[in-house]
């Protein structure tokens, strides 16, 4: 076995493969930083922590504890897309996953959401307690 990374994360989590880079992207959500290894490993800092990351060709869909956030790849530059729960400092992002049919769902500590392509975000589930949001559509049959 070959270690992939020496990185150390004080809370790393959400792991995501981009297959068109062929790049691995994953998340220290205590240190604030987006970490990334294809033929290089490199990192990107952010102002708040994040949970989540979708892909969408040379962009990734960045879930913080205050955002949705878009990140070029290439270039680093940081987009926000929406505030999510900004007013309320007892909630944070905890999870994010895309659907099959191209949205991304957030997870707060106070519900679930969901961003359509034309960026979109309501409410899916308001006061559900720390929400998975991988648990929001059914398995592919």
């Amino acid at each position: 076995m070959q270690v992939f990374s020496n990185t150390f994360c004080l809370l790393g989590e959400g792991s995501l493969w981009h297959p068109e880079r062929c790049e691995l992207f994953w998340i220290d959500i205590l240190s604030k930083k987006l970490f990334s290894k294809g033929e290089t490993e490199r990192f990107w800092a952010f102002d708040g922590m994040l949970s989540a990351s979708g892909w969408v060709y040379d962009t990734l869909l960045i879930a913080s504890e205050t955002a949705l956030w878009r990140c070029d790849i290439l270039t680093g530059r940081q987009d926000l897309v929406v505030s999510l729960e900004s007013n309320n400092e007892k909630t944070r992002s905890n999870d994010g996953r895309a659907d099959p049919q191209g949205g991304f769902w957030i997870s707060t500590m106070g519900g679930v959401f969901s961003w359509c392509r034309d960026c979109f975000l309501f409410s899916m589930a308001p006061g559900f307690l720390c929400p998975r949001a991988n648990a929001c559509w059914p398995p592919a049959s």
